[in-house]
């Protein structure tokens, strides 16, 4: 059996105990060092106010795994979300996989949260049961543009990038926030003038972990759908290079 090191400050929680394949879950992502988190950062404008998360900010970091191309049917099957009379079922043969890094705001109460996203056939990855993810040398962050997953959280077919904003009591999204019941009005429109690019990806010698800069701009929605637009976003985090969740 490994032996798991949890190293602190940086915190980590587990967002679903549940074991059920029929639940989204999630665990934490372990850490290396303190130092290693040093540079990691955020920032961006709302409203006409600049926010921004620096290194001596608590951080939350983890995994999960959802169901992808998810249907209404009247019966339960894998990764299924129920409304308690019918479900929407996941694609049997996949499997939605994303990372997450929850930043906690300097200067607000709120947090900005940054998930990537892959979706998988189940026969390409590593685990089984309740929990999937990518093998050693499978890339699951990659320089350029990413798309904005506009599903994340329903049907789950798109791939990318997602952000979830909690600002003074209010939370918005990039994508829809709605119900996987209620149909969304966002279409790929919703991201017309958006943009979310990986500048640069630099390996941390000696660690399994590699360093990520990115720019982003676009709308984010309320629980409406309605748009409010964050600009000037500059984004620095420490990650693991690829595939499995946990160091070796």
């Amino acid at each position: 059996m490994k032996k798991l090191h949890l190293i602190l400050p940086v915190a980590l929680v587990l967002l679903a105990s549940s074991c059920k394949k029929n639940n989204a879950v999630t665990i934490p992502e372990l850490v290396a060092t303190k130092k290693h988190f040093a540079s990691d950062s955020s920032s961006f404008t709302i409203n006409g106010k600049s926010y921004s998360s620096g290194p001596n900010g608590s951080i939350s970091r983890g995994t999960g795994n959802r169901g992808t191309n998810m249907k209404l049917s009247t019966k339960d099957g894998d990764w299924s979300i129920s409304n308690g009379h019918d479900y929407w079922v996941g694609a049997v043969d996949s499997v939605q996989f994303y990372r997450f890094y929850e930043n906690y705001l300097d200067n607000a109460q709120g947090s900005i949260t940054f998930s990537f996203i892959k979706n998988y056939k189940r026969s390409s990855l590593e685990g089984g049961g309740f929990w999937y993810t990518p093998k050693i040398g499978t890339e699951v962050i990659t320089l350029g543009d990413q798309n904005y997953a506009l599903d994340f959280e329903r049907e789950g077919k798109d791939e990318g990038i997602a952000i979830k904003l909690h600002l003074n009591g209010q939370t918005l999204t990039s994508y829809s926030p709605l119900f996987i019941r209620i149909p969304s009005s966002l279409g790929q429109e919703s991201h017309r003038d958006s943009k979310f690019k990986i500048l640069k990806i630099e390996d941390i010698k000696d660690t399994e972990f590699m360093r990520i800069e990115a720019v982003f701009e676009g709308n984010l929605f309320d629980k409406n759908e309605k748009p409010i637009k964050i600009t000037d976003g500059f984004l620095r985090l420490t990650v693991l290079k690829k595939g499995r969740v946990f160091p070796s």
